[in-house]
């Protein structure tokens, strides 16, 4: 019968082994764990403006203003309401996102949505777009259980005078029509939504 002698260092590389198969086991159960309430990014996608000019523009110092009114309308918009009262304010549901909606140069890239806590039971996560009057649009985003608001997007509505963003020298145009659709929707949200 042969037996090999097992070294100090034999020993080592043996408890090395298993605390690296341990800590992958636990390491991958732990991301499997936080993946099941990971927060979901909805990206918000503009198909009529140059991407890359998009992004090139994104963060200048004259859009900042813009953007923080704008972060301020999506908070008055997210305050929890029953969907009826959505309804009241903006009136129904669209039966299908509008065409004719765009994603200001202000405005996010994605919206940032809790992930699901409970993987078992309904989901009912939906997304409705209503009008707002004649300048824009609202995209709500409701969480599993139909009823909780999880997210908002405004949009504005597109016409004839609407620039899209092709290269760099579309900005200064584009930028003047947004602050204008942008007063008008500002005044619009502030008289129709409820004080709190």
């Amino acid at each position: 019968m042969l037996l090999k002698k097992v070294g100090c260092s034999d020993l080592v590389r043996l408890r090395r082994g298993k605390l690296k198969r341990h800590f992958t086991f636990f390491f991958l159960l732990f991301l499997f764990m936080s993946g099941a309430s990971a927060d979901v990014i909805a990206p918000l996608i503009e198909p009529r403006d140059d991407l890359k000019t998009r992004q090139a523009v994104r963060h200048r110092a004259e859009l900042k203003p813009l953007a923080d009114q704008y972060t301020q309308l999506v908070q008055g918009v997210m305050v929890q309401r029953p969907t009826q009262a959505i309804d009241v304010i903006f009136g129904p549901v669209l039966s299908a996102p509008p065409e004719n909606r765009v994603l200001p140069l202000f405005g996010p890239e994605e919206v940032i949505l809790p992930g699901k806590l409970n993987a078992k039971g309904p989901n009912n996560d939906h997304v409705d777009f209503h009008a707002v009057d004649e300048i824009g649009f609202v995209q709500f985003y409701f969480g599993p259980d139909g009823v909780s608001l999880h997210g908002a997007a405004l949009y504005l509505r597109v016409d004839d005078q609407f620039i899209p963003l092709r290269s760099a020298g579309d900005f200064t145009e584009r930028l003047r029509w947004e602050k204008s659709r942008l007063e008008a929707l500002t005044k619009w949200l502030n008289e129709h939504l409820p004080k709190e």
